[in-house]
């Protein structure tokens, strides 16, 4: 849409960025309504409507947008039909109104309001303390959301997000606190960059700080996670973990437990090494000691599985399986029964025994006559597949061929 306007404009947009497109779009719709620059505060009106989800000019109550509101209506000499038709043209409405409705598609609007508050850097606290305030709060952190999803690279979103964070701690209010760190969550959930991701899980430590509450806790937590997940280097994933350990040594939460317990997971996954996996299974293990969820099980799991994936030792590889054969006998889920399948697959790589081999398929046939997912009947005829491969006896090959058909 807007690569098409720019070029039927006869703009030349070798090596523009999507910026710079949609500076363009915004220009061209000042040239559609030449008036709109004679018009006192219609952009900026544009930008708090875009960010509130549309402002009634006669309904707002709110002291700061109404002293722009009236410059606005002044120029029409207060008159509800003049204005009515003005709004009309402008925003180009089948029928008459007074509403000022945010700038549309989303992506523009986006673009467009962090412009405009960049433009009234000076005053736009007292816009953020509106749009953060009962009556706007609610939209107000939906749209945010979109800007920070389209727009995380705008340096100056980062700046802006530093002034919220500023009001909120200074307007002592913990769910304001929550519902905007739970925004600034969504930013490390969405955006595949470890840098950025790092950067607003920082902010919402700020908030942390100031209201101390388990929820905030828990969000500065899964964002920390997500943090971990977006880089390969195992110190920096075990960074972010330790981070999370200090949370739970404050807040005690089986939530944060939870999170911990699947960053330990993600780090073991970038350990390459047999040891250090191990060690950061033993760490969720002692924390299902303490805790006693299957999620953590489940999780504790996942680590054992890693571990037998960083060591070339059949008896090792089947320690582990064992430990898993143990948690799903206490715990029964097919969750965890596929991970043992899967790590009896394992050991089954490990070992030209070929008794030993039948011994683990047979135990994955096992488990299929209590669960039926596909996939542990995928590791199953995966186990027998090695079977066929550790044997030169044709009859032994076409026995174990005819349990996977």
């Amino acid at each position: 849409l807007f690569t098409t306007d720019a070029v039927l404009s006869g703009k030349d947009i070798k090596n523009w960025d999507t910026a710079k497109l949609l500076k363009n779009y915004i220009n061209r719709l000042e040239v559609v309504y030449p008036d709109v620059k004679k018009i006192p505060n219609f952009k900026l009106l544009i930008a708090l409507a875009t960010a509130v989800g549309g402002i009634n000019i006669y309904e707002c109550d709110d002291k700061v947008f109404k002293s722009y509101i009236n410059g606005f209506k002044d120029y029409f000499s207060n008159d509800y039909r003049r204005i009515r038709s003005a709004i009309k043209t402008l925003f180009e409405k089948n029928i008459g109104d007074t509403v000022i409705i945010p700038l549309q598609p989303d992506l523009v609007g986006e673009y467009y309001f962090i412009n405009e508050m960049r433009s009234y850097d000076d005053i736009n606290k007292s816009f953020l303390k509106t749009f953060l305030s009962t009556d706007y709060i609610d939209y107000f952190c939906t749209f945010m959301e979109r800007c920070y999803a389209d727009w995380y690279n705008e340096e100056y979103l980062s700046t802006l997000t530093d002034m919220i964070i500023d009001i909120i701690i200074k307007m002592d209010d913990e769910n304001i606190a929550f519902q905007y760190s739970k925004v600034l969550f969504t930013i490390t959930y969405n955006v595949n960059d470890y840098t950025v991701n790092l950067s607003y899980a920082e902010k919402i430590d700020k908030l942390l700080k100031k209201y101390q509450t388990e929820i905030i806790a828990l969000a500065y937590s899964t964002a920390l996670f997500n943090v971990s997940k977006r880089t390969n280097n195992y110190d920096k994933s075990l960074e972010q973990a330790d981070k999370i350990s200090e949370l739970l040594n404050k807040y005690s939460a089986p939530e944060i437990a939870l999170v911990y317990a699947q960053a330990l997971v993600n780090v073991s996954n970038k350990a390459n090494n047999y040891d250090k996996s191990l060690k950061q299974a033993d760490k969720i293990n002692e924390l299902l000691e303490e805790y006693k969820t299957p999620e953590i099980a489940l999780e504790y799991t996942k680590a054992l599985f890693n571990a037998t994936c960083d060591t070339d030792n059949f008896d090792e590889r089947l320690k582990q399986a064992n430990k898993i054969k143990a948690l799903q006998e206490e715990y029964k889920t097919p969750e965890i029964a596929l991970a043992y399948a899967k790590a009896l697959v394992n050991a089954t790589c490990d070992t030209d025994n070929f008794d030993e081999i039948v011994k683990q398929a047979d135990k994955i046939n096992e488990l299929l006559k209590y669960y039926k997912p596909p996939e542990i009947a995928l590791e199953y005829a995966k186990a027998l597949t090695n079977v066929t491969c550790d044997t030169d006896n044709f009859d032994e090959i076409v026995k174990q061929a005819d349990k996977i058909n």
